[in-house]
């Protein structure tokens, strides 16, 4: 029929090849291998299923090549794929297939980099696992797997010795502060970090030794 698109150009540009259809505004990107699988060049009159078929490929094509850009920056877990392939416009069918196809692939691995951004994390500063599990959470990795990940990587690490070398690093000359008065700080300090009330009080008098006042007072 007179009236069905048609394909007016074929352009091959980096990221793909763009193919301009008659009664379109934004052109049709596709993978070379498609254009000539499909045959699809100038001229060329393409019918409604036809076209379903090309936006369905094109999506596709272009969820995976921009999955691909991301984790070419840095690895992403997938919870931070989903979002940015989101804003992106993408649907939430072709996400979860393009993150399904990357994960089998071993491209997107959550427990891997879970694990990974955990002894980053323990390796710039002494921490516990509130601050850890936070540490995973804000890269969208799932509380399930987050505090699994955390609690696997503390299993062999003294949380009371942890919390002395983070005030000893924060304050590594004890002696020449006014010990009482960076206590409150200590905790608080401590807390950020993630540590429990418990081992900071701990931590604290192995490095300030005892307070003057009972903690409880």
């Amino acid at each position: 029929m007179d009236d069905q698109p048609k394909i007016i150009s074929v352009e091959e540009k980096p990221g793909g090849v763009r193919l301009t259809v008659s009664g379109r505004t934004e052109d049709i990107i596709l993978p070379i291998d498609l254009v000539y699988r499909y045959n699809l060049k100038p001229g060329v009159t393409i019918t409604p299923a036809q076209m379903d078929q090309l936006l369905a490929e094109s999506g596709r094509f272009l969820c995976d090549r921009e999955t691909a850009r991301l984790l070419a920056v840095r690895e992403h877990s997938s919870g931070e794929i989903v979002v940015k392939l989101k804003r992106k416009g993408f649907g939430e069918k072709l996400i979860a297939a393009t993150v399904e196809k990357f994960r089998k692939r071993g491209l997107i691995d959550d427990p891997r980099l879970a694990m990974k951004l955990a002894q980053q994390a323990l390796e710039r500063k002494p921490a516990g696992r509130a601050f850890l599990v936070a540490v995973l959470r804000r890269k969208m990795i799932d509380r399930m797997l987050a505090e699994l990940t955390v609690d696997t990587l503390l299993d062999e690490i003294d949380d009371i010795q942890s919390a002395i070398q983070a005030l000893r690093q924060r304050w590594p000359v004890p002696e020449q502060i006014e010990v009482e008065s960076v206590r409150d700080k200590a905790y608080s300090y401590l807390s950020r970090r993630g540590f429990g009330y418990e081992t900071a009080r701990a931590a604290c008098s192995a490095v300030f030794g005892s307070p003057r006042k009972a903690d409880d007072d």
